[in-house]
């Protein structure tokens, strides 16, 4: 389970950034499996590989402009300004304390999901 631990001091709390890191593993699988349940079970198939990679490349660019947009508050109790460009309010699914100037945590997060 070494994958799916955040190391470091960016992290304030090691349980929260275990959840937000299985949260995330778990959301990007199940968004995988509805684009190509065949694919997703290890199995090649004639899909459109190149539309499944590209839904999953905004998926992940989703993720990085969440993760900005909570280094950037300056509290986990401030609501997002722009819900369509931030729409995750709660602040326990991201790794990344309110505040904290840190990329580690989110680094880290990117590579484990």
């Amino acid at each position: 389970k070494s994958i799916g631990r955040l190391l470091g001091p960016s992290l304030g709390n090691q349980q929260q950034g275990d959840f937000s890191i299985e949260l995330w593993k778990n959301a990007f699988q199940a968004a995988f499996q509805r684009l190509c349940p065949v694919r997703a079970a290890g199995h090649e198939c004639g899909c459109l590989p190149v539309l499944a990679r590209m839904v999953m490349e905004q998926c992940y660019a989703r993720l990085d402009v969440a993760m900005f947009n909570a280094i950037l508050r300056e509290s986990a109790h401030q609501i997002p300004t722009d819900p369509v460009s931030d729409p995750i309010v709660d602040s326990r699914v991201l790794p990344i304390p309110a505040g904290d100037l840190s990329f580690g945590s989110g680094a880290q997060l990117k590579n484990s999901v």
